[in-house]
């Protein structure tokens, strides 16, 4: 599952941002407050799991509205009053073109052919999803999300105008709506929370030993349970692999910091790094040392197939900022993780080789992108580019041999500014 195309509109300083070519690797570089981080938090937004009411709300006779996390095209989306671009609309618009490999998608048998036809023996499909996000009211910190089209492989099956139509190129007198809803819901299933977001705040905040409550099935992780998370991992029968896992990572070849333990430091719940001989606990360090562990732990521990993520360069040098990269994408291709999208401010990461990447500026509040197909890409990458010591397989062999000439002809100078 990929992401292929995104087009949004009136979400923060996204006023009409439209996205044609996205890589296994995708990233938005720019300058602070660019509006790099934006892209990601609407990715996320869109295919986080909704709430919807499932009674009455609460209208006078009736019991208080119940409420539940379904599915992410329609429901309640929550804090989102700031959201809307320059807070003078009402309505966010968007549209998400996906990839999915055969075996990931749920159709049932029984109807794919006449919902798929010729291109059932495709091994992959292209999914599309229009929709909107509307403003509550002006007082309220909540919207509305409302699913408008799905297109699988240029067949509708889904629509919404003033009602909803399930798979209408089938024959709805032979097909009522109890059989086409669970059909339709199974097929969306992969997509609800398919996009995990790795924010930017990382730090791990401090908790009593005694107050630590183990909880290894939580469905987020942040800065304020992330030590609780992971010794519920240590200390789980059924997910202590995976564990290991997280610690066999960061411990991997690159990265060497240790083994990791816990201990109670002062009553505090404390994660412990063990390199050679020492034993430390992890705040000494260094932050950048937390970053790849929280990271770390984040893509192994979650589902989704997409994950997004804020400044992979905090905290780290630029060459721990490149074995970071390289170790993530080392995670590409398995049945979880299959595509990542980054933004960062790194001249790292503005190195085009390293995957598909996407210059941001923010001109009169509204952010600009320009790609790699934009005439002026390679003079704003450049007029960016901050001149900084990298390892030496940053190169590869072929890029080394030019520079090299271009050291003998321009003396030490690598980089034309």
């Amino acid at each position: 599952m990929k992401i292929k195309k995104f087009s949004i509109h009136n979400y923060r300083s996204l006023n009409d941002i439209k996205i044609d070519d996205f890589d296994t690797t995708t990233i938005f570089y720019g300058l602070n407050n660019a509006g790099k981080s934006n892209i990601l938090n609407a990715l996320n937004l869109i295919f986080k799991r909704k709430k919807e009411f499932t009674e009455d709300k609460g209208l006078l006779g009736t019991p208080p509205p119940k409420v539940e996390v379904k599915n992410f095209y329609s429901g309640i989306v929550e804090n989102i009053k700031h959201d809307f671009y320059n807070n003078s609309c009402n309505e966010i618009k968007y549209n998400v073109v996906m990839e999915i490999n055969k075996n990931e998608l749920l159709l049932d048998k029984t109807y794919a052919k006449r919902i798929l036809k010729k291109a059932l023996n495709d091994n992959t499909y292209n999914i599309e999803f229009s929709g909107k996000i509307n403003r509550n009211n002006k007082k309220d910190d909540s919207g509305l999300q409302k699913l408008e089209r799905v297109i699988l492989n240029k067949v509708i099956i889904y629509s919404y105008s003033d009602e909803i139509h399930y798979f209408p190129t089938l024959d709805p007198k032979k097909l009522s709506a109890n059989i086409m809803v669970p059909i339709f819901e199974k097929l969306i299933e992969p997509f609800n929370d398919c996009v995990f977001l790795i924010p930017s705040a990382r730090d791990m905040l401090n908790i009593k030993f005694e107050e630590a409550k183990v909880n290894d099935k939580l469905t987020e992780i942040n800065s304020r349970n992330f030590k609780e998370f992971l010794y519920s991992l240590y200390l789980s029968v059924d997910n202590h692999e995976m564990f290991e896992k997280i610690s066999d990572l960061f411990n991997s070849d690159r990265f060497n910091f240790g083994k990791i333990s816990f201990s109670k430091e002062d009553e505090e719940l404390e994660i412990m790094v063990k390199e050679n001989n020492e034993r430390l606990p992890i705040k000494y360090l260094g932050s950048g040392v937390l970053q790849i562990l929280f990271i770390i732990s984040a893509i192994i521990y979650t589902k989704s197939k997409i994950v997004c993520i804020e400044e992979l360069e905090q905290n780290l040098s630029p060459d721990m900022q490149y074995y970071a990269f390289r170790a993530l994408n080392n995670l590409l291709s398995n049945d979880s993780l299959q595509q990542i999208i980054l933004s960062s401010h790194s001249s790292v990461f503005s190195k085009p080789s390293l995957g598909l990447i996407y210059k941001l500026e923010k001109k009169n509040s509204e952010t600009k992108i320009y790609s790699k197909k934009d005439p002026i890409f390679k003079k704003k990458i450049k007029d960016h580019f901050a001149l900084v010591t990298l390892p030496e397989d940053y190169y590869t062999a072929a890029e080394l041999e030019i520079k090299v000439k271009e050291n003998i002809k321009d003396g030490e100078k690598l980089i034309e500014r």
